[in-house]
Formats: C-alpha cells, structure tokens, sequence
C-alpha cells in the first residue's frame, strides 16, 4: 500500500499535538534519549488511548534524574490534557484524575533525590547547573546592565565576589563551582542577590 493508505486508513499513526512537537524541538536530547522519548509517544499516543500513562509517569522522572532538563516534558503532558478537556475529548473527572496520577508519581520519583540533595548540598535541585548559571553567565549580564559596564569587567566583580564568600578561586577550583558541593547553595544565594541589586536591569536583559 502507499503512503496515504498506511497513514490515514490503514490507522496505524501517531497523533501528537503540535505543542508537544514544539517542546521537543527546543528540548537538548542525545540519541538515546530521544530514541526513548520516541517510544514513549508510540506507546501512549500511538494507541489513542492512556493505555500507558502509568508507564509515561515513571519514566518521565527518571529521565529527569538523567538529564535535569527532561523535567520540563510534563508541561506537555498538562497542556494537551487541559486542550482534550478544552476540545471535549475527555471529561473532567479523566483529565483530573490522569493529571493527578502524572503529578503524584512524578513528585514521589523526584522527592528523594531533591531531599538528599537539600540534607547534603542546602539545595533541593537535580542539577547544579542552574546554580552555576544563574551567578556566572546570568549575573554578569545583568551586572554590567546594571552598572553600565561591559559583561567582561562585570565577570571579573562577580568572581571576586563570589571569592570572597567561598574562599576558592574559581579557576583553581572549577569542579567545585560546577558540581553539587556546599557552594552550591551559595551561588543561588548570591546571584539572586545580584538580580535584585537592579529590577530594571533584569527585566532588560529579560525582554
């Protein structure tokens, strides 16, 4: 058969709201992943039905604890669910009840490793990068909006700063800046301190 015939009446397809496939076009996945988040969808979506949401909402937490930015596929999740009660493809007692099953199974795969992290680092997070981010490449930015300096002089303040709350030189000690450690906790700390320093600057740098 051609291609129209296997698409459209033979049913075999997979039906994926398109706020999904803009989701995934701006999500960071490797092969692996990807390949496992196509599976996913063939499982779920491609039979129509929430045959598979138990599955879906297992194992979108463990690819959050894979990779930190994976925690972001259950906006999707919510937002095709709240355009099906919308469109009037699912009551409102499936739509809750899906989206509870999805929310509570989602917090109980995450809540340990966020309460590990919170009792050894200060920090309930997955991932220390946003941290990291937030003080080194964000705040430069809005420091030298703020102050009406370059990002390069801006950087320079901000790591003696940062220096002088550690005590670790943040090119003699990388890995501790970037990795899960007690300085973790801090750059949160300090770089919200230095968004806040200029509301005017942050908002922008934000538009």
């Amino acid at each position: 058969m051609d291609g129209k015939e296997i698409q459209v009446e033979d049913g075999g397809f997979t039906r994926i709201h398109n706020v999904i496939l803009e989701k995934l076009a701006l999500t960071d996945l490797n092969g692996s992943e990807f390949r496992c988040l196509m599976f996913l969808f063939r499982k779920t979506y491609g039979y129509g039905a929430q045959k598979y949401l138990l599955l879906t909402a297992v194992c979108i937490p463990i690819a959050a604890l894979i990779r930190p930015i994976a925690i972001w596929f259950v906006a999707p999740f919510f937002a095709v669910t709240l355009l099906a009660l919308i469109w009037r493809r699912v009551t409102v007692r499936e739509a809750v009840t899906s989206s509870l099953i999805m929310l509570s199974i989602f917090i109980v795969g995450l809540a340990p490793w966020l309460y590990r992290n919170y009792v050894v680092f200060g920090t309930p997070s997955l991932s220390s990068l946003p941290a990291f981010q937030l003080y080194f490449y964000d705040g430069p930015s809005l420091y030298a909006t703020a102050h009406d300096i370059s990002y390069a002089e801006a950087r320079a303040i901000l790591d003696e700063r940062i220096e002088k709350v550690t005590g670790l030189n943040y090119n003699a000690h990388v890995l501790e800046y970037t990795e899960f450690s007690a300085i973790t906790p801090l750059l949160v700390k300090e770089g919200v301190a230095v968004a806040l320093e200029n509301p005017l600057a942050l908002i922008e740098t934000r538009v």
